[in-house]
């Protein structure tokens, strides 16, 4: 994950910029990209970056998270 903490201190700016047009990564349609970023956005915290400095990226976070199919599969999820 070092590359993840790197990448994210050099272009801190970007993804906020081209990520997650509204309210889901390709639009107004939920599809697989979501989870894909939601599963990255929360490998950023283990490697200390902190998603809320990515404003789109952190409230896509959290759209996911209040998904219950989400909230059922972290659950489950092991640790």
């Amino acid at each position: 994950m070092p590359a993840a903490s790197a990448l994210a201190r050099t272009r801190s700016s970007r993804p906020t910029r081209v990520a997650v047009p509204s309210p889901w990564v390709t639009g107004e349609n939920f599809t697989v990209c979501d989870p894909y970023l939601f599963t990255l956005t929360r490998w950023l915290k283990a490697d200390g970056v902190d998603s809320a400095r990515f404003a789109k990226v952190h409230a896509h976070m959290l759209l996911m998270a209040d998904r219950p199919a989400v909230q059922r599969a972290l659950v489950d999820e092991p640790r």
